[in-house]
């Protein structure tokens, strides 16, 4: 089973290789996931990536809608999106735990 930080250089890969552009792959891995790891170290860190809940992500999203501003907020929400539907499709987790979060009604 993969780490988290495996799989953020996977995915840094897949963005690159997307030719996303390297403010976009900064602000989706430095500046979102390596935050969210971060956060997950502190508050589940035996916690295996396969392991996160929704829970885990919105509790993360609430803190950084309370520290953070409201575009930063929505960036972090954007990226963890984007990585939580990548990593299923590699077979990295079971399911996405960001399924329904951070949807416009």
């Amino acid at each position: 089973m993969a780490t988290l930080d495996e799989l953020i250089g996977s995915w840094t890969l897949s963005l690159r290789a997307a030719n996303r552009a390297p403010r976009t792959v900064a602000q989706y891995v430095d500046e979102s996931l390596v935050q969210f790891r971060r956060w997950m170290a502190e508050h589940e860190p035996d916690l295996a990536p396969a392991a996160t809940t929704r829970q885990h992500v919105e509790a993360y999203l609430a803190e950084i809608a309370s520290t953070r501003s409201a575009s930063a907020a929505q960036t972090r929400c954007k990226a963890l999106r984007l990585f939580f539907a990548w990593a299923p499709e590699e077979g990295e987790v079971p399911a996405n735990p960001m399924a329904n979060v951070c949807r416009r009604p």
